[in-house]
Parts: structure tokens; C-alpha cells; sequence
């Protein structure tokens, strides 16, 4: 952080220390939310000083602040609802083993749950155009429609949708891809 212009290093400091006293999210130790806190800070001030345009007639440091804020605020957001879906399945109460669902209805529900969470986790390593194309097939469009709004064939957006769920198949399916997250 020496490296940074002094006023964007100060919009970081006045940024983190705003947001630092927030408890952190369940899995998060203070320590780790702290480092996780200043390194997103530094990359939306980095940022920040990348569109900052002085004939705009606000201080880069004012800029950047705010930009840091936001970004800290959506940040946060959404390592709290990542943690809140991520919940363990219970365990039964006398053998202590993980219970598992007993009718396939309930299974397929489990399925959907763990699909929904990595997805949304993965929202910004997905490619937008994955991002959309699983958002409007859960929402129940056609792939004739879907095709329309991508400006493709509905045979190529059902071939991409098939390519989307191998995608997210191997990365549910793959333990060392699962446990970065």
C-alpha cells in the first residue's frame, strides 16, 4: 500500500476503519476479515484512481472514498448471503451420521439448493452471458426466447445451457474446486 498516491491510501484507511468495526460474516475470523476488508479496499481504490477525472472537480481522495465504500458495502453484502445459504445438513441425533433425504423430491430440492449456491458464488466468475442464460432458464424461459435475447439460434442457447451445466457439474463434482470456496 506505501506504493498508492498518499490520498487514495488515506480514502482506504478512512474506508476499511468505517467498515471494520462490522461484525464478519459467520466462517470469518476477525483477523482474516480485517486482511479481506483492506485488499478489496485497495482494489476499488485502485480502480477508483483509474476513472478518477480531476476536471470533475472532486478530490481523488473524496472519489475514491466513496468508490471504496460502495464497493466494500456490496462486498460485504455478499459474503453475508453466501454465508447465510451455506448450512450444514443435519446430523441424525443418535448414530451421528449426516442425514440424507429419504424421497427423491426431497433429494432433487437439496440438489437445487447446492446448484443455487454455487451459482450465486460464483457470479463473478462466471462469463456474463452464463450469468443471464442460468438466471432466465430458472426463471422458466424457452430456449426459442432465450435465443432471441442473445441473438442466437434455440438449438445454440439449449448447446450453451448444456455447456453451462457440465461446467457447473465438474466444478460441484471436483473436491479440490470445491473446497477454494
Amino acid at each position: 500500500m506505501a506504493n498508492l498516491n498518499p490520498a487514495l491510501q488515506r480514502a482506504i484507511r478512512r474506508a476499511v476503519r468505517r467498515l471494520q468495526p462490522s461484525c464478519p460474516p459467520p466462517n470469518w475470523n476477525n483477523a482474516d476479515w480485517r486482511d479481506e476488508l483492506l485488499h478489496e479496499a485497495i482494489l476499488a481504490g485502485l480502480e477508483a484512481e483509474r476513472d478518477f477525472d480531476a476536471s470533475q472537480g472532486v478530490s481523488l481522495e473524496r472519489f475514491a472514498y466513496h468508490r471504496i465504500c460502495a464497493h466494500l458495502k456490496t462486498f460485504c453484502n455478499r459474503e453475508w448471503r453466501y454465508q447465510r445459504v451455506v448450512v450444514a445438513f443435519p446430523n441424525d441425533e443418535e448414530t451421528g451420521e449426516v442425514w440424507e433425504p429419504e424421497d427423491e423430491q426431497s433429494e432433487e430440492a437439496y440438489r437445487q439448493v447446492e446448484a443455487r449456491m454455487v451459482v450465486e458464488y460464483l457470479q463473478g466468475q462466471l462469463e456474463a452471458w452464463e450469468y443471464q442464460l442460468w438466471t432466465w432458464v430458472g426463471q422458466g424461459r424457452s430456449y426459442r426466447r432465450i435465443g432471441e435475447q442473445l441473438g442466437i439460434s434455440h438449438t445454440m442457447a439449449r448447446k450453451r445451457w448444456r455447456q453451462l451445466q457440465a461446467k457447473l457439474q465438474a466444478l460441484m463434482e471436483n473436491p479440490q474446486e470445491k473446497s477454494e470456496f
